[in-house]
């Protein structure tokens, strides 16, 4: 079994994401603004895209992938009650061709997988760490993120 380990950043990351919706009442919940995350695919290769995001009425962060966007595609993938998220994506078939950024968390392949963090400083067995990138939404809505080379 190979342990990976993972950024600090991972955990406090979570902890402060997490820790304005702990004191939510399901009527605030309810009201509680949402963000879908819609990911356009701007090439001429299906994407493969990793997620990880609070959804909404919940307040841990869920873990998926791989969701398949075809070519010059757009896909609502997710929706969250928190603007905060990370997003990582790759060529099918050729994962040298990717979009990410530089905070470490753990996926699987081949996948699909779909697993909640755990606050760990470790990927599980049969788990790879790559960089994802941190991404804020400026408003509740719909949020774009376009994969271009």
């Amino acid at each position: 079994m190979k342990a990976i380990r993972t950024s600090c950043a991972l955990v406090l990351g979570v902890a402060a994401a997490a820790a304005p919706l702990a004191g939510i009442t399901p009527a605030a919940e309810a009201r509680q603004a949402s963000v879908t995350i819609r990911v356009c695919n701007n090439t001429n290769n299906t994407a493969l895209v990793a997620l990880s995001y609070i959804p909404v009425g919940e307040s841990r962060f869920l873990n998926r992938g791989w969701l398949r966007v075809g070519p010059r595609q757009c896909q609502n993938l997710a929706t969250t009650g928190n603007r905060n998220f990370y997003g990582y994506a790759e060529v099918d078939g050729n994962s040298n061709l990717r979009w990410g950024g530089n905070f470490n968390l753990c996926v699987q392949y081949p996948g699909p997988y779909r697993f909640y963090s755990t606050g760990s400083s470790y990927c599980a067995s049969g788990q790879s760490l790559v960089g994802f990138r941190a991404i804020r939404a400026d408003h509740e809505g719909v949020f774009t993120w376009n994969l271009n080379y």
